[in-house]
């Protein structure tokens, strides 16, 4: 029975629901996470794409690339995945336009070891804070003032197997 209610009690933890109760908005870096690995668990090429932007997409965005970071994810121990941690905030200087113009960003690691503590995955993750209009009034605004926000896998350092990468994928 404790397994039982212990097993539920995780399968909340990570599920997107408590992400979106925990950030406040449903494509926070958890979400994020999620998405990734279940679309990795049953080979979802449109699932994965959707949660990759920059760097990321460009180098694991193809079936090729899916497949890399799936080899490497079956290694990794799930338990050892560890959450997002902030590692990085800062308003921009000027709006950016990531289909809304975005005045604060937000960076996240994640990074996923094997059952021996070896490093496999790290995962960065940029969230953009922002609104559907351009106005100065919103630059350094607090950040209930931005009603868009949306995080996605900017980059992905594969340990285990690194692909190459492209000379147009490094900008």
């Amino acid at each position: 029975m404790k397994a039982t209610l212990l097993s539920l009690l995780l399968m909340l933890l990570g599920s997107c629901t408590y992400a979106t109760l925990t950030y406040g908005y449903y494509w926070n870096p958890l979400t994020v996470l999620t998405l990734a690995d279940e679309a990795l668990k049953i080979g979802d090429e449109n699932g994965w794409t959707e949660v990759l932007s920059e760097k990321a997409l460009c180098v694991y965005g193809t079936k090729e690339g899916m497949a890399n970071v799936r080899s490497t994810f079956k290694k990794v121990d799930e338990s050892s995945m560890q959450e997002p941690v902030k590692v990085s905030s800062t308003y921009l200087q000027s709006p950016g336009y990531v289909g809304y113009y975005t005045y604060y960003q937000e960076k996240y690691v994640s990074k996923g070891l094997d059952a021996s503590g070896k490093l496999l995955l790290k995962v960065t993750i940029l969230c953009n804070f922002g609104r559907t209009e351009s106005s100065k009034k919103y630059l350094n605004a607090p950040l209930s003032q931005y009603s868009t926000r949306s995080c996605s896998i900017i980059d992905i350092k594969n340990s285990d197997k690194p692909l190459t990468i492209a000379s147009y994928c490094e900008n």
